[in-house]
């Protein structure tokens, strides 16, 4: 996803969000955005793209993207909001994990990680974000992108 080795990242904050169905339009941010489904179904429609997620699945917004998100159930997201530093990736990614359940763990320590903010948090909160990073790259022969 992230294909340069020569980048930082510092994260933003880190959210898990619920909503109904829903019609929403997300103006261009300033920062990335990497969310993992929970649970839910969801089309973000971007450049005349779409792009579905469901349930585990994951979806990269890069800053600067507005976009549209066609909700159409009730859904829970996790997301990582984030600078980077050294690079600028521009495209909209999806993935879905072979095995969610490690991402799903990793989000939750981060969530809690960023909403106590104990003692070196950030280097927590990196590191549990390179592992999420390290962990796509591990199931990359599975992906869709």
């Amino acid at each position: 996803m992230f294909n340069s080795i020569d980048c930082n990242f510092k994260i933003l904050s880190v959210l898990k969000l619920s909503w109904d169905q829903q019609l929403a339009f997300v103006n261009p941010r300033p920062y990335h955005a990497l969310s993992l489904r929970i649970k839910g179904d969801a089309t973000f429609t971007s450049g005349g793209e779409n792009y579905h997620v469901k349930t585990n699945d994951f979806i990269y917004v890069p800053r600067g993207c507005g976009y549209t998100l066609h909700s159409t159930k009730s859904e829970t997201v996790m997301v990582i909001h984030f600078d980077v530093i050294g690079a600028d990736f521009t495209e909209i990614t999806t993935f879905t994990p072979v095995n969610p359940s490690i991402f799903v763990e990793l989000f939750e320590k981060m969530h809690k990680t960023w909403n106590t903010r104990g003692a070196g948090y950030e280097y927590k909160l990196s590191s549990y974000f390179y592992n999420i990073l390290a962990n796509i790259e591990d199931q990359k022969t599975y992906l869709r992108w």
